[in-house]
């Protein structure tokens, strides 16, 4: 991508794009990201024109939460056959399956409870941050979101009562098509604690 797009530094399609990531020798290529005319990238970039933070949503329509999970699964696995990997000190909001919404101090165990636990409606999870990996030069989080959850949330807050007879939000009654996987990767600035 060429890094034209002005103040905003986001990019908007009505056709899905396929981004290509290329990092310490590897390549990983996102498909089909975006084609619904909304931001689809979104890039950070400091004084010296270098990119920071690539941020987006890989996919280019809702998903359910099983496709989520099994999206951010393969990803993962790639990640880690690259030399990605965990940082042992991450404080809480690093951690695998961190639950976004409260405290952050709230943890899925593994993959089986993660998907459960996003799969409840009553728990009403909002976002997980299903894992946080890094090399030497880049931090990467991918996180699912509940886009429906999140409509409701904000109508709550604000009482906004729903005009009768018409769906509470755009992802009613859509068969649970109503997740977001979030990629965001950024450059990397060591800590004072962390030497690399």
């Amino acid at each position: 991508m060429k890094l034209d797009f002005g103040l905003a530094r986001t990019f908007i399609t009505d056709t899905p794009a396929n981004l290509q990531w290329r990092t310490d020798g590897n390549e990983f290529e996102f498909k089909n990201v975006g084609g619904t005319g909304e931001t689809v990238v979104q890039l950070d970039i400091d004084e010296q024109e270098q990119l920071e933070v690539i941020d987006f949503a890989w996919q280019n329509r809702p998903l359910n939460v099983s496709e989520a999970v099994e999206r951010a699964k393969f990803l993962e696995t790639w990640m880690i056959h690259s030399a990605h990997a965990r940082q042992p000190d991450d404080g809480p909001l690093r951690q695998p399956f961190t639950i976004l919404n409260g405290t952050f101090s709230e943890h899925a165990e593994n993959w089986e409870d993660a998907l459960a636990t996003l799969s409840d409606d009553k728990r009403g999870i909002e976002k997980m941050r299903l894992y946080t990996l890094i090399t030497s030069d880049t931090r990467t989080y991918v996180t699912a979101e509940n886009r429906r959850r999140m409509a409701l949330r904000f109508q709550q807050e604000r009482k906004i009562k729903p005009l009768i007879g018409t769906r509470r939000t755009v992802f009613d009654d859509n068969g649970g098509y109503e997740w977001v996987l979030n990629i965001r990767i950024e450059k990397r600035r060591p800590l004072a604690s962390d030497p690399n």
